[in-house]
């Protein structure tokens, strides 16, 4: 970098304006020298750079990355991904049929219907391109989880097929993706002017479709860790750090929260007669989740059983859900071939038709990446003001029960936070996003 480009960089407060000027004073081409440009330091550094294109890495990204929460196991082959035991044959070990490898539990689907027909965004005037993939995972013998096909549209006739290479078509699956995680700063990312308006494929007239269509599918059990682990199918399968350390999570506020609501409501007719409870609930779900009827969400409180675990729900998901979502984005992300905002060409229609070139004539522009790779940035960092999980100092209770309970909270969350780190040691790769250590008190501060 020159020492003209110094001065300015050292002048710069703004971020983007700061990252956009790094990115511009490191040259080099090709993949490698594009990553150099792009590339903001991150937990893993040289990890994701090393091993993104590498299967093994883009199937752990399913249960231990940024979005841990679309995985399930496929117990048949959905209708539409036009997949047989030939295509995968040479993908499974030992001459295994794929029949019996779903009826030993081996498989595993990821399903992006809800991006299908989506009209993609127009960005800095190129047209850019959406996919609505179905992967199809296999967990194996040596219990590595990898891919085996990957259909990029949710029409059978695009398929890439069986795969020892197939991760290489990953930044078309990876565009449209790594764009969920997003759950807060609104302003920041969906006004108008806002970073996934402007500067994604799912943007512009896009955004507000997906965003309603995720709305609509949304139901209370894929709000409940416990329910949505077991409605898909993932309670044994290994390596699976999310699910582990989230239910632990799970229970630790699940007591705590019991513990309260007990001290406060002796039995379930002092919870029925509380017309405030009820009142509040209801609100919820018709203003909320207007009036839904079929996804599972309570209209009333019948029981202390219920309202303790609608709490535990609510915490959760303000606090260690978010966190599992949001912190580890710039881990994944700041290695921009791995998570590319958008594609400017449309993706291949059959396997073997990738290369570098077409790789980087399709992935976004400089400046476009810029404003993702900060958007992660923000939204990843730390605030100024951060509270742990527990470690709020505000006094919600002065009763000696609720007082204790709490106590009991806070050390349940440093045991916890103990096994993690103890687990996390010597591990390539540690799984740190549900550390209650790190974990916001609330996304809501």
């Amino acid at each position: 970098m020159s020492t003209k480009a110094k001065r300015e960089l050292e002048k710069c407060s703004d971020p983007l304006e700061r990252l956009r000027l790094q990115c511009l004073s490191r040259g080099s081409s090709g993949i490698k020298g594009l990553g150099r440009r792009l590339l903001v330091q991150t937990l893993w550094k040289g990890l994701v750079e090393s091993h993104w294109k590498e299967d093994w890495f883009f199937a752990h990204q399913f249960l231990n990355g940024a979005n841990p929460t679309l995985i399930r196991r496929c117990t048949e082959i959905p209708p539409n991904m036009s997949v047989t035991e030939e295509t995968v044959e040479a993908s499974l070990e030992g001459g295994a049929s794929l029949s019996l490898e779903m009826e030993r539990g081996n498989m595993f689907v990821v399903d992006y219907r809800l991006l299908d027909d989506l009209p993609a965004n127009t960005v800095n005037r190129k047209q850019n391109y959406l996919t609505a993939p179905l992967v199809l995972l296999h967990l194996n013998s040596n219990d590595q989880l990898l891919p085996v096909a990957i259909q990029l549209k949710q029409s059978p006739a695009l398929r890439c097929g069986n795969t020892s290479q197939l991760s290489h078509g990953a930044p078309c699956l990876q565009a449209v993706g790594t764009s969920f995680p997003f759950h807060s700063g609104a302003q920041l990312l969906i006004s108008d002017g806002g970073i996934l308006m402007k500067y994604t494929a799912v943007g512009g007239p896009a955004l507000l479709e997906f965003l309603r269509r995720a709305s609509a599918s949304l139901t209370y059990r894929d709000l409940c860790l416990p329910d949505d682990i077991r409605g898909r199918g993932l309670d044994s399968i290994p390596g699976y750090y999310y699910r582990d350390d989230g239910l632990r999570l799970w229970e630790i506020i699940h007591r705590y929260v019991g513990g309260v609501v007990g001290h406060y409501y002796r039995g379930d007719d002092d919870l029925i007669r509380d017309l405030e409870l009820q009142s509040w609930i209801n609100e919820i779900i018709v203003f909320g989740r207007l009036g839904d009827e079929d996804k599972g969400f309570p209209k009333s409180f019948t029981s202390v059983s219920d309202l303790t675990y609608f709490v535990t729900m609510v915490i959760f998901n303000a606090s260690a859900q978010h966190a599992a979502v949001n912190d580890a984005q710039l881990d994944y992300f700041g290695w921009m071939p791995n998570a590319p905002v958008g594609l400017r060409n449309p993706p291949p229609t059959c396997r073997g038709r990738c290369s570098e070139r077409s790789l980087l004539d399709s992935f976004p522009d400089v400046k476009t990446t810029v404003h993702g790779l900060a958007t992660v940035y923000l939204l990843s960092k730390r605030p100024a003001h951060f509270v742990p999980l527990g470690g709020s100092q505000e006094q919600h209770f002065t009763e000696i029960v609720p007082t204790e309970t709490a106590g009991r909270f806070r050390d349940d969350l440093k045991g916890l936070s103990c096994d993690i780190r103890g687990r996390n040691v010597g591990m390539t790769m540690p799984y740190v996003y549900l550390d209650p250590a790190t974990v916001e008190d609330s996304v809501a501060r």
